[in-house]
C-alpha cells in the first residue's frame, strides 16, 4: 500500500491550471480577426451613452423648480402691471382695520360707561355677573358679536376685573 501525500495551498489560494500543449492553437486562434457582434455593438453604446449623460438634466426636468439646499425652491411670480391693484387694495384694508379697531375702542368706552350706570342704578351698586351680563344685554347690543355666552361672560369679567384695577390706581 502506497501512500501519496496530497498538495495542500494556503487559504485563499487560487488553483492554476497547468500549461497543456495546446498553447500553440490558443496563440493560432487569437492571431486570427474576430467579428464585430451587432450585441456588443449596442452594448458599448449604451455604456457610453450612461457615462455621458450621468449628472445631465434630463427632459422635463427643467419645467420642474431648482432645488436649493436640498429643497425645490417655490418662489412667487411678480408682475409690475398689478402693483397699483395691490396698493389700492392694502390701502382698503388698512381702513378697513382702522374701522375694526375704532369699533373696539367704541364697544370699550360704551361698556364701561354702561356698566357704571348699570351699577349706580342699584341700590347696593353691586350685581352678579349674570345680572350685569342680563342688564347689557337689554340695553344694549355689545355682546351680539360673540358666538357663545361663555364668551361673552368671560369678555365681561375682564373688563369687569380692569375696571377696578383702574379705579384703585
Amino acid at each position: 500500500m502506497k501512500k501519496k501525500y496530497l498538495q495542500t495551498r494556503l487559504l485563499g489560494a487560487q488553483s492554476k491550471r497547468k500549461k497543456s500543449n495546446s498553447t500553440s492553437e490558443i496563440t493560432q486562434n487569437s492571431n486570427k480577426r474576430t467579428a464585430f457582434y451587432e450585441e456588443d455593438q449596442e452594448n458599448l453604446y449604451k455604456l457610453v451613452q450612461d457615462k455621458a449623460t450621468s449628472g445631465k438634466q434630463g427632459l422635463g426636468i427643467k419645467d420642474r423648480p431648482r432645488k436649493i439646499a436640498g429643497v425645490r425652491f417655490q418662489g412667487t411670480k411678480t408682475s409690475f402691471s398689478d402693483s397699483e391693484r395691490e396698493e389700492s387694495e392694502s390701502e382698503d384694508d388698512h381702513s378697513l382695520k382702522k374701522q375694526k379697531i375704532d369699533d373696539v375702542t367704541e364697544s370699550k368706552v360704551k361698556l364701561k360707561k354702561l356698566c357704571r350706570k348699570l351699577l349706580s342704578q342699584v341700590p347696593e351698586k353691586s350685581l352678579k355677573l349674570k345680572k350685569l351680563k342680563a342688564l347689557i344685554d337689554e340695553n344694549s347690543s355689545i355682546f351680539s358679536n360673540f358666538s357663545s355666552k361663555k364668551d361673552s361672560l368671560e369678555f365681561l369679567r375682564q373688563k369687569v376685573i380692569n375696571i377696578i384695577i383702574l379705579k384703585r390706581i
